[in-house]
């Protein structure tokens, strides 16, 4: 506690915030009493000893009012000390006057060490505003009020709704991904590389009861400090220091690029602002900043000093026209005197460099990484739209199972479980255990079921798979089964099991080859013989084979226990049509949220229209298609 007269002072703290080019920014908090409590006018700031000793009042920073001399209310007050005083590196002494005859004395004043790197200045923050009102909470639901009836069905997923979407448009998707990558680095290359730097200024207005600069365009504080400062950058873009900085900086600088390349902005809620500038070159962007910053306060001294030529001229004779060259009007007179001369000596009092611009190190903005990365990420979320938005208007997909028994009330012969990409292969074991749940129900069915075809209602429903990994679960049981390609306009089952047939089926139909002469044998298959086109096949070759079917199948049956065929999407095309009555089952394969309702239901018309009633569905994926977690049958166990 320090005691001067009747004024007692109890220090909290008196720290150094920020070293300017005119001088150090100091705080000092604590509380006033008095006998009676009583609002106390500003202290000042006595800094020095003798002659050398000044007063400094406090900067005019909203928040920071006169002190309530009761022991209790805290006090901050925040001053500029010359840069004079501090000789030798060393702080002056310091007091605080809070009356004419009253001094309190404050402790040596601690200067931060300067970083090695020429860290950025501290800044000087306006205090919060105060906390928004928050509204008031919402009264709770009654229980009853929030009991809702349980839904029909349960709620999809997000992979449930989007996955077939883009499943069904990968070819758009994957081409609205690529675009977006495509442009992303065309951007990058094209691009000349952007750097940003900026430097700092403060504004120290001077009280609004300050009459001293009276009539001179000095900044003074407002009611609204905000307002302030954003009309100090405003004033400091004038067009007659970007023709100077224009005319600095040489040939192709024009005043409209030099105001579009630097912005003046008040940083955060204080009294700085940021002169930042924006160049294509690294040194040329500080230089921008600090050359802006440099010529905007030239200018402004400049016509600083005009004015205050001519308003001390008048103060002059003001003071010898006075009689009493004592008293307090003349006292005031010299004051003002004084400050215009120091006006004309050192320039605008209330704008202060805080801070030069560095050179900056990289380009403004995201590294590329991240530009490709973002860009990617964008293309992927306006696929999965754009495929969500063509799902949603199109026609739709069978996105149930329980759909599919409400469009062709089948019995589900089994369910194939939909696998990752790595493991989708027809001999996959938790196929493998599908295909024997088919196998066994077949065999449990009265009558023959030795020539089974497989069909489907549209293209990637998963008939081919489906064929392929009967065919091989039968000779993984030790039967003889041969598998017959019949999907002539897209054979895929040669490629499929790494054979290359040189005489095919329409070398058979043609009476060029016997039947066993066109089977191939397919290698680490077992007892697998292939059927298929050796080249490609035309409308000729299909109404060949469909007329010599019978036959072929019963040269088949002959030399094999089962007999496997794959043909086209019967919703698509009629090809199959032409096969169904030449065997014994029909099984359509259904893929959950893949295949489309229209061509389902074409399908079901067209096989009832025929008189073609299948003996069941395999259904891939859905909820009822799960992984089982009992352990599986390999194709190696089940053989004898």
């Amino acid at each position: 506690m320090a005691e001067a007269g009747t004024i007692d002072f109890e220090l909290a703290r008196f720290e150094h915030l920020v070293e300017t080019q005119r001088g150090h920014i100091v705080r000092v908090t604590g509380t006033w009493s008095t006998p009676t409590p009583r609002e106390l006018p500003h202290p000042t700031l006595v800094a020095g000893e003798g002659e050398d000793a000044v007063s400094v009042a406090p900067l005019p920073i909203p928040g920071q009012d006169p002190p309530r001399a009761d022991g209790e209310s805290p006090w901050v007050a925040t001053y500029s000390i010359p840069k004079r005083l501090f000789t030798d590196g060393r702080p002056p002494a310091c007091r605080l006057q809070p009356a004419p005859d009253v001094l309190v004395d404050l402790p040596e004043l601690e200067l931060p060490v300067p970083a090695a790197d020429g860290g950025p200045a501290v800044l000087i923050p306006r205090p919060p505003g105060p906390l928004p009102r928050m509204p008031p909470s919402a009264p709770p639901v009654p229980a009853a009020a929030a009991r809702t009836a349980a839904p029909s069905r349960p709620a999809k997923t997000v992979g449930e709704l989007f996955v077939p979407a883009v499943r069904s448009h990968r070819r758009l998707a994957a081409a609205i991904v690529a675009v977006a990558v495509a442009g992303s680095l065309l951007g990058l290359a094209i691009r000349s590389p952007s750097y940003e730097t900026a430097a700092r200024l403060l504004i120290t207005p001077l009280p609004r009861g300050d009459t001293t600069l009276q009539g001179l365009p000095e900044v003074r504080a407002g009611s609204d400090p905000a307002q302030t400062v954003l009309t100090v950058a405003r004033l400091l873009e004038s067009r007659e220091a970007a023709a100077d900085v224009a005319r600095r900086l040489g040939r192709g600088w024009t005043v409209r690029r030099v105001l579009n390349r630097v912005d003046v902005t008040p940083r955060g809620q204080s009294n700085v602002l940021d002169v930042r500038a924006t160049a294509d070159d690294a040194k040329l962007a500080a230089r921008l900043a600090n050359l802006f910053v440099q010529t905007t306060l030239a200018v402004r001294n400049r016509h600083l000093a005009q004015l205050a030529a001519g308003a001390l001229a008048g103060s002059q004779a003001d003071l010898r026209a006075l009689p009493d060259q004592g008293g307090a009007e003349a006292q005031a007179v010299r004051t003002r005197i004084a400050a215009l001369q120091r006006i004309q000596a050192n320039g605008d009092p209330t704008l202060d460099v805080l801070q030069n611009a560095a050179v900056p190190r990289s380009p403004a903005g995201l590294p590329p990484p991240a530009i490709v990365a973002l860009t990617t990420l964008a293309g992927l979320l306006l696929a999965v739209g754009a495929a969500a938005l063509l799902d949603l208007l199109g026609p739709g997909r069978i996105n149930e199972e329980r759909d599919i028994r409400a469009l062709y009330p089948l019995p589900v012969l089994t369910r194939l479980p939909t696998l990752p990409r790595r493991r989708r292969t027809a001999d996959a074991p938790e196929l493998r255990e599908a295909f024997r749940t088919l196998q066994v129900q077949l065999d449990l069915e009265p009558g023959r079921h030795r020539v089974v075809m497989v069909t489907s209602a549209s293209t990637g429903d998963g008939k081919t798979t489906s064929a392929l990994g009967f065919a091989l679960e039968l000779t993984a049981g030790g039967r003889q089964v041969i598998l017959i390609d019949l999907d002539l306009r897209k054979p895929d089952l040669a490629g499929r099991l790494g054979v290359r047939p040189t005489r095919g089926i329409e070398h058979l139909v043609a009476g060029r080859a016997p039947l066993a002469d066109a089977l191939v044998a397919v290698p680490g298959a077992g007892a697998l013989e292939l059927l298929a086109p050796a080249g490609q096949s035309d409308l000729s070759t299909l109404e060949a084979v469909a007329g010599q079917l019978p036959d072929i199948i019963d040269g088949a049956t002959a030399l094999a226990d089962y007999v496997v065929l794959d043909t086209p999407p019967v919703g698509e095309v009629s090809d199959a049509l032409k096969f169904a009555r030449s065997v014994d089952d029909v099984l359509v394969v259904c893929r959950v949220g893949r295949t489309p309702r229209p061509s389902f239901e074409a399908m079901r018309d067209v096989l009832e229209r025929v008189g073609t009633r299948p003996s069941g569905l395999i259904v891939i994926g859905g909820a009822g298609a799960a992984a089982a977690r009992y352990p599986l049958a390999t194709g190696e166990s089940l053989r004898p």
